[in-house]
């Protein structure tokens, strides 16, 4: 018993050191072998992480005082339009802005010049900026010459008199100068002119009444000053210093491949940045018609649903034209009713219509002719077959039906047509 005791314990223990030893083994395969295959791919992912982040072009940016247009946030961080745009830009191309404060324009574009810092934004071209700097060629934004003034002034839009007996302050290098020159010219008005070094010296000489309005670009302007003028709509750019077409190609292809993805990007920026860069403001004309409470009538066809109809039951005009006269009364005082065509007074040598009364009529030879406005809404009129059939694309005797209350297009689409050479049948079906 005592035999098999000890040779059942020498059993357990070769079993046991047995075990460690194949343990052992495994081990050691495991570490020569698959081990080294996973230390190497973390390596690798490692080195590749190194790779990528030393691949990244951090490109330095250009930041300065110009109104309200860069914006310092929590941390030292910046918002405006230009770092929504170039957030975009990033997420397109991969490269990677940092915000340099270069104090001036004029000392950001001097520091362009260093390379001390690799882009400046919001630059509009001349060609002599085009010489000294690497122009993209694609813009990213858009901005405007605009006349401003403090709000407690009282001046109001497009007020020459009032423009021409103040005194006007402008900075030195002032890109769109020559063009505010030009409005001052074609309305025969010369006001007195400063310039000053900087857009902070401006803003400074506004403020303590040096000068009565300034001359900047839309995009630099603060917010609570009234606008009088505007003149000279133009693009912006982004720059570097010149020979730097590495980096502008990059800018190139993000913006385009932005534009091509994203269309409405560019004005989704502005909307949220400048929403009354393409708005104008009331003249005084316009505030003193306004002020005067008269009601405007505008008559409309009952029947063209979805731009207007006739709603019976309430005894009003309905319809996307409808509402376009309503939101204009909302927008400016303008106090304007729409009613049924059939209510228009008659035009005749016995009678007279008063001015008050407003014509809707889409006649697009009249676009030009003094007291009618520009275009509510731009409808498109299309020409359809049945599906299936075959289109000689000459039109040679084809029937062409129009609505009823649309006989109107004929005098449109025929001479059209002619003028192509083409020979359609004039009569045409009404349908209702």
């Amino acid at each position: 018993m005592t035999a098999k005791r000890e040779k059942g314990e020498i059993m357990k223990g070769y079993d046991k050191r047995k075990r460690t030893f194949l343990m052992f083994l495994c081990v050691s395969i495991y570490c020569l072998t698959i081990n080294p295959f996973i230390c190497k791919a973390d390596d690798v992912q490692q080195e590749n992480i190194q790779s990528e982040q030393q691949t990244q072009q951090v490109v330095k940016v250009a930041y300065y005082n110009m109104g309200d247009y860069y914006i310092q946030g929590a941390g030292g961080s910046v918002v405006s339009y230009d770092t929504d745009a170039l957030k975009k830009i990033s997420d397109a191309s991969g490269l990677i802005f940092e915000y340099v404060d270069c104090g001036t324009w004029a000392n950001a574009l001097e520091m362009l010049k260093n390379h001390q810092v690799d882009l400046v934004g919001t630059a509009q071209w001349t060609r002599e900026r085009e010489e000294q700097y690497e122009y993209c060629l694609e813009s990213y934004g858009y901005t405007v010459g605009e006349l401003a003034a403090k709000s407690d002034r009282g001046m109001v839009y497009e007020d020459y008199e009032a423009i021409g007996n103040s005194v006007i302050g402008y900075v030195s290098n002032y890109v769109r100068y020559q063009e505010m020159q030009e409005v001052f010219a074609e309305h025969n008005i010369s006001p007195v002119m400063k310039s000053y070094d900087s857009q902070k010296a401006l803003e400074n000489a506004l403020e303590v009444g040096e000068v009565d309005i300034i001359a900047a670009n839309s995009h630099t302007l603060k917010d609570n000053l009234t606008v009088l003028e505007k003149f000279s709509y133009s693009p912006y750019y982004l720059i570097s210093w010149k020979g730097n077409t590495s980096l502008t190609d990059k800018l190139d292809s993000a913006i385009i491949k932005i534009n091509l993805e994203q269309p409405v990007a560019d004005d989704e920026l502005i909307q949220k940045h400048f929403p009354n860069l393409l708005g104008e403001p009331l003249t005084k004309e316009e505030l003193d018609l306004i002020a005067r409470g008269d009601v405007y009538t505008i008559y409309y066809c009952t029947d063209t649903k979805p731009l207007a109809w006739y709603d019976e039951a309430t005894d009003t005009m309905k319809g996307a034209l409808v509402d376009a006269c309503n939101q204009i009364t909302e927008n400016t005082g303008l106090k304007i009713t729409v009613r049924p065509y059939w209510e228009k007074p008659e035009e005749n040598q016995a009678t007279t219509i008063r001015y008050t009364t407003l014509f809707y009529n889409t006649n697009s030879d009249i676009s030009n002719v003094p007291g009618v406005t520009d275009a509510l809404i731009d409808e498109p009129f299309n020409l359809f077959r049945k599906s299936g059939e075959n289109l000689d694309m000459n039109f040679d005797g084809y029937q062409i039906a129009i609505v009823k209350n649309r006989n109107k297009m004929e005098d449109y689409i025929y001479p059209l047509m002619i003028s192509e050479s083409w020979q359609p049948v004039k009569q045409h079906m009404e349908l209702e």
